[in-house]
């Protein structure tokens, strides 16, 4: 059986998503019965508050949501939008992987949680360098408004 060459590039395409699927489903524990009726985004998306805002949840479980959420923004991400920013906003509640969420938000330029990355910067648990640059790198990307303009201002005074 021969295929031509674009079949052949969406059969692997195929047998690589359905591969990365099953890694994330053993990675977080999810039995194949939740995966078939619920799918992985509406199991671990932002629909799941236990797993997407339980800061006692292992910090390797919550970076899985996250890969899990970067893997749906490469796979379809204008079909799962509304679950991605759900997600990456818990995220951003969350010092210990806010930073590597707000490095998501701005490299999709994702600017709807503008307002909840900026309220963060500076707090307690979220005063550390690194995240301290990630929240004023996506406020020099976002779109131009009052709220970042004010936040890069005070930024630059201090």
């Amino acid at each position: 059986m021969t295929f031509e060459p674009h079949q052949e590039r969406c059969l692997f395409g195929r047998r690589q998503s359905l591969l990365v699927a099953i890694v994330i489903i053993v990675m977080l524990g999810a039995s194949a019965s939740t995966f078939a009726q619920q799918g992985i985004g509406a199991k671990y998306g932002a629909r799941d508050p236990h797993t997407c805002k339980d800061t006692k949840k292992p910090f390797t479980q919550r970076f899985a949501l996250l890969r899990t959420l970067r893997f749906f923004q490469g796979y379809k991400a204008q079909d799962n939008r509304k679950e991605i920013v759900a997600g990456l906003g818990f995220a951003v509640d969350q010092g210990d992987i806010a930073d590597l969420a707000v490095e998501d938000l701005r490299r999709w330029e994702i600017w709807d949680l503008t307002t909840e990355v900026l309220a963060v910067y500076g707090k307690k648990g979220y005063d550390a360098p690194l995240i301290k640059r990630a929240i004023i790198r996506y406020a020099l990307c976002s779109k131009p408004t009052p709220q970042t303009k004010e936040f890069l201002t005070r930024r630059r005074a201090a």
